[in-house]
């Protein structure tokens, strides 16, 4: 006969925290106000076991549907080229038709622009085409770790336009 494991209770918590990033801005935001837990719930109108809920635990939305995420990118034989990790949203939305935004704003000239590409997305496989995109795609994802996965978008549909600011009548 085996005895159950006890219950983590940390306050009434099932299990030992995990922050994820939005839980450790959070925290650190609040700790740089020099406000406690109990004053944040207040003033954001939460309750407090909610607030300490999202200081302890990571969010991890499951996306369905479109999706928006940042990333780095390169131009090459008329495609794009994203890099990502193994398991991401960009990883997982391959094969599929997707859509890549870049925009730009230059505020001494007072100009910007605006482009959008639509096309499928395909998870580079072939090892030559890969080892071509290591060698000539110069794609350096900011986050940290493992970003072997490349993916090509093969742009469809391009739009754009560009922004002007104009003077005041």
């Amino acid at each position: 006969m085996t005895r159950p494991e006890p219950r983590y209770d940390d306050h009434g918590w099932p299990s030992p925290p995990d922050p994820g990033d939005l839980s450790r801005r959070v925290a650190q935001r609040r700790a740089e106000l020099h406000l406690s837990q109990a004053q944040v719930a207040a003033r954001a109108g939460l309750s407090l076991r909610y607030l300490e809920y999202l200081e302890r635990y990571p969010a991890r939305p499951a996306p369905a549907g479109p999706v928006v995420v940042p990333v780095n990118f390169a131009v090459l034989a008329d495609t794009i080229v994203v890099r990502t990790a193994e398991g991401t949203v960009i990883d997982g939305h391959t094969d599929e038709q997707v859509a890549l935004e870049v925009d730009h704003i230059d505020e001494a000239l007072c100009l910007g622009w605006s482009v959008l590409v639509r096309g499928p997305a395909h998870r580079v496989a072939h090892p030559a085409e890969l080892r071509r995109l290591q060698e000539d795609a110069a794609v350096w994802p900011w986050p940290s770790g493992e970003r072997e996965v490349y993916v090509r978008i093969v742009p469809c549909e391009i739009t754009g336009r560009r922004i002007e600011l104009r003077p005041a009548p």
